[in-house]
């Protein structure tokens, strides 16, 4: 498989906190390298990252803080936060999407979404409901 041509990204998604952080297992980052991807499944990715960047340069810089001051978007102390980082390959420093689940909008919602379904775990393991070998 290769990616749609147009240069390779890796997406990492982090996810953390929510209702349960404290009982919950800790969960590993989810990755999708368009590398690795179909022309078509690298071409989705890139149009769900492009329109995620472009939404998040519309929001007001002040929703980019967790509560507690620190980087992230504010929201629920109970809210899932989520980091999407997205490193294009060609030297420049990576991306960051930051959100939780009371502030996250449709575009990074949809690339989260997407990445769930798609992504490795960094170990390798192939995504949630992918047949063995693939």
């Amino acid at each position: 498989m290769t990616d749609d041509g147009r240069g390779r990204l890796v997406v990492r998604l982090r996810s953390r906190g929510g209702l349960a952080a404290g009982i919950a297992r800790w969960r590993p980052d989810r990755i999708v390298d368009s590398g690795v991807l179909t022309p078509a499944d690298a071409a989705r990715l890139r149009a769900l990252v492009e329109r995620s960047l472009a939404d998040a340069a519309l929001v007001d810089a002040s929703l980019a803080r967790w509560p507690d001051g620190s980087s992230g978007s504010a929201g629920s102390a109970d809210a899932l936060r989520y980091t999407v980082t997205v490193d294009r390959g060609d030297g420049a420093p990576p991306e960051e999407l930051r959100a939780s689940d009371a502030t996250i909008g449709d575009a990074l919602a949809d690339l989260v979404d997407w990445i769930e379904a798609h992504a490795t775990d960094p170990d390798g393991a192939a995504p949630r409901g992918a047949p063995p070998g693939g």
